[in-house]
């Protein structure tokens, strides 16, 4: 089986990724792939469909996937679909978080969309957002974080530390020791 296979249908992209190859090989193919295919679809928009197998994958892994995927505008990310071999699992909501909408995650979470003004967001470990983050997030757990590809005026509560009208232009990992500091110029993963 080849690490990535590619299926259309319609105007849809369909990858299944093989779920017996390490992480790293997969990213680095799946650069090469979605590089291939924007040249041949110079054009047109492309539906991306993520078939990831059966495979363990930290939240950390799948934000780099979708960050990959999302770095060019002519590629949209429809759905990804995944079987954890771990009870802990990511839940993954498809889909923007609306002012007055509360969404509550388990454990850890990853939104495929924004968070906007005067949405809320609960996450127990980890939150990622693929999109703006410019509503309130609180992570119950001290040693929690949260990810998000730019922050607009965000409330971020993590454990007992609170950050009002937090704001950067650029993903940033956010966690219980750096709530409260102003990041570094060029920073892109911020961590303890």
């Amino acid at each position: 089986m080849e690490n990535i296979e590619i299926k259309r249908i319609n105007n849809e992209l369909y990858l299944k990724l093989n779920d017996l190859v390490d992480f790293q090989s997969i990213y680095d193919k799946l650069d090469e792939k979605l590089n291939m295919i924007k040249e041949q679809n110079v054009n047109e928009k492309l539906m991306i469909n993520l078939l990831l197998g059966y495979r363990d994958i930290s939240s950390q892994d799948l934000f780099c996937l979708f960050e990959l995927i999302l770095k060019d505008e002519k590629i949209l990310l429809k759905s990804i679909e995944y079987n954890p071999l771990k009870k802990e699992n990511i839940e993954i909501y498809n889909g923007t978080i609306r002012g007055g909408e509360t969404k509550i995650f388990e454990n850890s979470g990853l939104i495929l969309g924004d968070v906007n003004p005067n949405a809320l967001v609960i996450a127990k470990d980890e939150l990622f957002i693929v999109g703006k983050l410019k509503g309130k997030v609180i992570i119950r757990n001290k040693e929690g974080k949260v990810d998000a590809s730019s922050y607009h005026n965000a409330y971020i509560k993590i454990f007992d530390k609170i950050n009002t009208n937090f704001s950067y232009d650029n993903p940033l990992f956010i966690n219980y020791l750096n709530l409260n500091e102003t990041p570094k110029r060029g920073t892109k993963v911020w961590q303890e």
